[in-house]
């Protein structure tokens, strides 16, 4: 329900700050303004349908049938891209060093709060640790516009078991802001969430998903974001959690855990 307002409430900004039949309409009497609302929904759909035409990619679509989020569900089973390289002199992956490819990305925030993460880079760095920072984000962003940080590497999996894959975002208080999170593993998506006006102080675990895991290379994404009107910005923090099997519950990825192929700091 709180959806279905946010999409009439987006409607009727856009209409009465652009169109002025439409405040007429309001102005009118209840016929012409359920007419102008008809108008302006169809408008907005028209709009959705007209910036898919770019997709992005697969983990960054709004398909929440694609989503896999709850404990309770079945566990899932998902084939690694490549095979687990031997080890290197210092034990880690050879070829590989630890951390993300982290990318700035635009988004456009759609109708009703669906947002669409462009797939083109704008800047591209790397990134150590699970923990992903708005600051670090916008300290290798543009200086203007909405945008994403997209981190993208490999899971290393080591030995064959049940994994769980999670986020934790925390934000302390600070001005309103929207922001986004995504974590994508193989070709869905593991948590998709848009918190809206953003303001006091938050710490939100996300439920996780377990996963049957074999040894080898899994890809790997996050996209995070907080934006208030048309600028990023901070601060805040988001934190990809895994649970190795035998663990009690899910815990900051270890450094060996993330892997990003050496000499390649673009997200493909």
């Amino acid at each position: 329900m709180n959806r279905f307002f946010a999409k009439l409430g987006f409607v009727h900004r856009q209409l009465w700050n652009g169109n002025r039949l439409y405040q007429l309409s309001v102005l009118a009497g209840p016929a012409p303004l359920l007419g102008a609302i008809l108008a302006g929904a169809l408008w907005a759909a028209g709009l959705s349908t007209a910036s898919s035409r770019h997709p992005p990619p697969p983990w960054a679509t709004p398909e929440p049938r694609d989503v896999w989020n709850s404990t309770d569900g079945p566990v899932q089973s998902v084939t690694p891209r490549a095979p687990l390289p031997p080890a290197d002199a210092a034990g880690g992956v050879a070829g590989y060093k630890p951390g993300w490819r982290l990318a700035t990305q635009r988004i456009e925030v759609r109708p009703g709060y669906d947002v669409n993460v462009e797939t083109a880079p704008l800047t591209a760095v790397t990134l150590d640790g699970a923990r992903i920072e708005m600051d670090r984000i916008i300290a290798s962003g543009p200086k203007q516009g909405l945008y994403a940080g997209v981190a993208q590497a490999q899971l290393a999996i080591r030995a064959a078991g049940i994994y769980t894959l999670s986020l934790r975002f925390e934000r302390p208080p600070a001005e309103p802001a929207d922001c986004l999170m995504r974590l994508g593993f193989g070709q869905h998506r593991v948590v998709s969430n848009l918190d809206i006006s953003v303001i006091n102080q938050v710490t939100k675990t996300f439920d996780g998903t377990q996963f049957e895991l074999q040894p080898g290379l899994y890809p790997i994404g996050v996209a995070f974001s907080c934006w208030h009107d048309q600028n990023v910005t901070a601060p805040g923090s988001l934190t990809l959690l895994i649970g190795h099997p035998g663990d009690q519950k899910p815990l900051p990825a270890r450094p060996d855990d993330i892997v990003r192929r050496e000499g390649d700091a673009v997200a493909n």
